[in-house]
C-alpha cells in the first residue's frame, strides 16, 4: 500500500504543482521496500521506533526548518493509505484560508457539495453510495447538521461548519497549538482532536470535488491493515498504533534520522 502511495505522489509532483518541500515520515517500519519508491527531492525522516501517526506530526510541526528555514504558514498532511488524482488544487486552498480566518483548515477528501447524500454515511444503503469516502454529515463536536456557503471567487472551496480532519491543508499555527494542548494529556481521542481545533476556528473549507480517496477500504485493497479500524492484536504483530485513541511521544535525537533524497 505504501508503495502504491509513493508512486501516486511521484507522478503527481510536477512544475504545475508550485515549489513543494515533501517530507516522508517513516515511524519504524519493519518493511523497507517502499523506500525506494520515494521521489528524488524529498526529505525522509527515519525513526528507529514507532511512536505513531500523531506524535510524527507532532515531530513535524516543531521541525519544520527542516523543509522550509522561513516559517510556513501551511502544512499538507497525507496518511500512508491515500492516493491523489492531483496536488494542484491545494494552491486554491491556501488562498481560501488566506480570506476565510473562521476556517481552520480544508477537507480535500473526494466529495461534491451538489450530491453530498452519495457521501452521507446515514445513507449507505442507497445505489451510488460511494463507501470509500463517506463521511458523517454532522459536525460530530457541536452536532450541528452539516451546512456549505459558496465564499469562493473560483466556487470550488466551500465554507463549511463540518469539523476538521487531519488529512488536509492545515494552518500551521493552529496545528501546533492544537497539538501542544493535546501533548499535556496522558490521552486522547480523535473527538479532542476536532473540538480543540474547533476552539480556534469554528470553521473549515471543503474542496468541493476533491482530490484524495483511501485504498485501505475493501472494494480496493481487500484486508488491508488501518490504525483505526484493525484489531490491536493485527496491529501489534505489524507494529503500527491505533489512531483513534492515542498520545504523543518524543523522539529522541538519537532516534530519528533526517537525509535529503
Amino acid at each position: 500500500m505504501a508503495i502504491s502511495v509513493l508512486n501516486n505522489i511521484r507522478t503527481l509532483i510536477r512544475p504545475s504543482v508550485g515549489p513543494v518541500k515533501l517530507c516522508v515520515f517513516d515511524n519504524g517500519s519493519k518493511y523497507l521496500d517502499h523506500l525506494e519508491h520515494i521521489s528524488p527531492g524529498t526529505i525522509l525522516i527515519k525513526s528507529k521506533i514507532n511512536h505513531g501517526l500523531w506524535s510524527a506530526i507532532h515531530w513535524m510541526l516543531w521541525n519544520t526548518q527542516i523543509a522550509e528555514p522561513n516559517k510556513p504558514e501551511y502544512i499538507y498532511i497525507i496518511e500512508s493509505d491515500l492516493i491523489h488524482s492531483e496536488f494542484e488544487a491545494i494552491k486554491d486552498c491556501a488562498e481560501f484560508l488566506k480570506s476565510q480566518p473562521t476556517a481552520s483548515s480544508v477537507r480535500t477528501q473526494e466529495f461534491s457539495v451538489m450530491h453530498r447524500w452519495r457521501y452521507d454515511k446515514r445513507l449507505s444503503w442507497l445505489p451510488f453510495h460511494n463507501r470509500r469516502s463517506h463521511v458523517s454529515m454532522e459536525n460530530l463536536v457541536t452536532r450541528q447538521k452539516a451546512w456549505f456557503r459558496n465564499v469562493d471567487a473560483k466556487g470550488d472551496v466551500y465554507l463549511s461548519n463540518l469539523h476538521p480532519k487531519l488529512p488536509g491543508l492545515h494552518r500551521v499555527d493552529t496545528l501546533k497549538r492544537v497539538f501542544n494542548k493535546l501533548d499535556k494529556r496522558k490521552a486522547f481521542s480523535e473527538w479532542d482532536f476536532f473540538s480543540e481545533m474547533i476552539s480556534n476556528h469554528p470553521n473549515i473549507g471543503v474542496l468541493d470535488g476533491g482530490i484524495f480517496h483511501s485504498i485501505n477500504n475493501l472494494e480496493e485493497f481487500g484486508d488491508g491493515l488501518t490504525g483505526s479500524f484493525s484489531t490491536e492484536a493485527d496491529l501489534e504483530a505489524a507494529g503500527y498504533l491505533n489512531t483513534r485513541q492515542a498520545s504523543i511521544l518524543k523522539y529522541g535525537y538519537d532516534q530519528v534520522n533526517v537525509s535529503n533524497l
